[in-house]
């Protein structure tokens, strides 16, 4: 049996750790994966502040697949405004916005403050829990790829929590550390990277939800990119603009062509039901 990392709790459950690899632990009930908190960069703000000089353009794949979530908000509808925590190059934003939304959101990256300050956005500078915003103001709060990045998850959900209106809507997405591409890969995924501290399961995002006061409505699990494990089974490392441009094609492949369509709809029922795909997608409430 691995050992015990007894100086520090599973940040999605509290329950045990047991050593991993790469200096990452994983938790002992609900499986997620956590690297010390030291571990996270020195100053993220530096890492980060050239992030968006330069935006590539959106997919249309991705632009719908944003434009779905705004819809898909529609029920939670009350006062009319939305946050989305790190909000990066605001394409969210600006889906939000075209459907009549007060989109407001938070960054670090100075490059993507200066480029959403200068299209209007409300964007606010600095980690969510000391901007102190007003409580139970939005009507939903998004975080897309936000959680693996915080040394301290559960802290940002409970300050989501108390930002959201009552019965208001919390949509986010992070990696499934429980995704068959990690099991086949292991620390080779590209997702097991310095950057990310805490990975999920689908167990430990549902607990991590609860603990931080939130009604659970669903958790999905999708998504598998084939060239990659290939590659990864090969110990090849594309750089992050290969693999995007790779991804876009592969996805306009599929969109084009029927039979694909079909075989990738099914792999995706395949992966929500054994809760193995790469990326998992949250809804909760307060």
């Amino acid at each position: 049996m691995p050992p015990s990392e007894g100086d520090r709790p599973c940040p999605a459950c509290g329950a045990d750790l047991a050593a991993w690899r790469a200096g990452i632990a994983v938790c002992r009930a609900c499986g997620t994966a956590s690297r010390k908190p030291e571990a996270a960069l020195p100053d993220p703000e530096a890492h980060y502040a050239g992030y968006y000089d330069a935006v590539s353009e959106l997919s249309p794949l991705t632009a719908e697949r944003l434009s779905s979530w705004v819809r898909a908000l529609a029920p939670f509808r009350k006062t009319g405004r939305v946050l989305e925590i790190g909000c990066g190059a605001g394409h969210f934003l600006r889906a939000a916005q075209a459907e009549g939304y007060e989109a407001w959101g938070t960054e670090v990256s100075a490059s993507g403050l200066a480029r959403l300050r200068g299209e209007g956005f409300r964007v606010l500078e600095g980690d969510l829990p000391g901007l102190r915003l007003e409580g139970g103001a939005f009507d939903a709060i998004t975080l897309f790829e936000v959680l693996e990045h915080l040394p301290d998850p559960g802290l940002y959900l409970g300050e989501a929590r108390r930002l959201l209106r009552e019965g208001g809507a919390l949509l986010l997405t992070t990696p499934n550390f429980d995704s068959l591409s990690r099991r086949l890969l292991g620390d080779r995924w590209r997702v097991v990277d310095r950057e990310h501290l805490v990975l999920f399961t689908t167990r430990g995002l549902r607990r991590g939800l609860e603990r931080a006061g939130l009604r659970v409505s669903r958790i999905d699990s999708r998504n598998l990119d084939p060239l990659e494990v290939l590659r990864g089974l090969r110990k090849e490392k594309p750089r992050h603009e290969e693999r995007q441009v790779r991804v876009d094609a592969c996805r306009a492949a599929v969109a084009s062509r029927t039979w694909l369509r079909g075989v990738k709809g099914g792999l995706n029922a395949g992966l929500r039901l054994l809760q193995m795909g790469d990326t998992l997608e949250a809804w909760a409430q307060r």
